[in-house]
């Protein structure tokens, strides 16, 4: 049996993505969101960018399929603003209530992060 697939959506102001990597390790960043019951936590680094972190747990994802989102529809400029990390869940249910992303609300997510008024374009 596959297990779930974790992952974090960090947002927020400019370079949000990119302070939050400078300061935090993903993985280590969720277990202590998990530790204190948080699946949101919003925060302002000190040189004034606000960061949303957000836990979103689907049934199992392709590794290969998360690859495939971060280099063909994040250009680069847009994931110093917005990213996904992929994190190892932990067991939760006593914990907190990870929120579920199934059918539709995929598409919240993929607005949330930007992408979606996206179009591809190859030459």
């Amino acid at each position: 049996m596959m297990s779930n697939t974790v992952l974090l959506l960090v947002n927020g102001g400019e370079y949000a993505s990119c302070r939050f990597e400078e300061d935090y390790n993903p993985q280590e960043f969720y277990e202590q969101m998990v530790d204190i019951g948080n699946t949101k936590k919003e925060y302002l680094h000190e040189e004034g960018t606000t960061i949303v972190v957000s836990i979103h747990e689907f049934p199992y994802i392709s590794p290969l399929f998360i690859e495939l989102v971060k280099k063909e529809l994040m250009d680069y400029e847009h994931a110093k603003d917005v990213n996904i990390y992929e994190v190892k869940g932990i067991d939760v249910e006593q914990k907190v209530d990870v929120t579920e992303v199934r059918g539709t609300e995929v598409s919240g997510l993929i607005k949330e992060m930007g992408l979606g008024n996206k179009t591809a374009t190859r030459e």
